[in-house]
């Protein structure tokens, strides 16, 4: 056989090319439906109105309130509320708000309202008070947590909601530099209020009530005015080496004294009394 009948029937043995696709069908399949055509322009539409409707003048902050505050200063609110004044409303972060006025001396939580088209709302729960701390320059509001949340003047007259607040009459100098926004020490405060809740009775006394004062000299003074006598108790805590169980201790110890004291010796006859070492009291009448 001869090579050119090989090369045909070579040829005509094979299997036969399956004709490709057109370029034009390709092409077409590789370009977007109308519909998702659409559907981007819809979408890069809305995307394009979110963002001129956030950052457009039109829902920016134009008006502001605040309510519930009573011992928080309206200056303050309002100095941070300022800030967000034509602001875009959608792009606030009210967390961030939220932490900033919680940071306030007297507020305990804080709620974060935005109404369209511009309203920012705010409403403000306060610590309650708890005691009155009086120093030689001011009368200090505070709250359980040791905050002083607001103040008033020497001469002021408590409402009647404050003037059932257990009261401690600090003559200490450093006092005076007390402030709002500042924090009494948790042992300072825990003393001063057991002393104040003591019931008369618990060292023998028939006082109606007793009175505490602070002063640079005696730490704690207990004091009573029907029976007219006074006794130095001394400072908690400020040695290192006592701790609050410790603290507790002494106190308990120094009550005892004054009641074996007044078991003895009628508390009328006695005016002053140092307790601040229990195993030594030393007493004048």
């Amino acid at each position: 056989m001869s090579g050119t009948a090989l090369r045909q029937r070579r040829r005509s043995s094979g299997h036969a090319r399956r004709p490709g696709t057109p370029l034009r069908r390709r092409l077409l399949a590789r370009l977007p439906s109308v519909g998702r055509v659409l559907a981007v322009l819809l979408f890069a539409v809305v995307v394009g109105g979110l963002v001129t409707l956030v950052n457009g003048p039109w829902l920016r902050v134009s008006a502001m309130a605040h309510r519930g505050e009573r011992y928080t200063s309206t200056l303050a609110l309002d100095r941070i509320m300022e800030a967000y004044r034509g602001v875009p409303l959608l792009s606030i972060d009210s967390d961030a708000l939220r932490h900033r006025l919680a940071e306030l001396p007297a507020v305990a939580d804080v709620q974060v309202e935005m109404r369209l088209p511009g309203e920012l709302r705010v409403s403000i729960t306060e610590k309650p008070p708890a005691f009155i701390w009086r120093t030689a320059a001011v009368q200090l509001v505070g709250a359980a947590d040791g905050s002083i949340i607001t103040e008033l003047l020497l001469t002021d007259e408590p409402d009647a909601g404050l003037q059932r607040l257990p009261v401690v009459d600090d003559q200490r100098f450093a006092s005076r530099a007390l402030t709002v926004g500042d924090v009494l020490p948790a042992a300072e405060l825990r003393v001063a209020l057991r002393l104040i809740a003591l019931d008369p009775d618990v060292l023998g006394s028939r006082a109606r009530r007793l009175s505490v004062s602070m002063d640079d000299e005696y730490g704690f003074v207990l004091a009573t005015l029907q029976t007219a006598w006074r006794a130095a108790m001394g400072f908690y805590e400020l040695d290192p080496r006592e701790d609050r169980v410790a603290a507790d201790a002494r106190l308990e110890q120094q009550l005892a004294a004054i009641r074996t004291l007044f078991a003895t010796r009628h508390e009328r006859a006695v005016s002053w009394l140092d307790v601040r070492n229990p195993g030594k009291v030393y007493w004048a009448p």
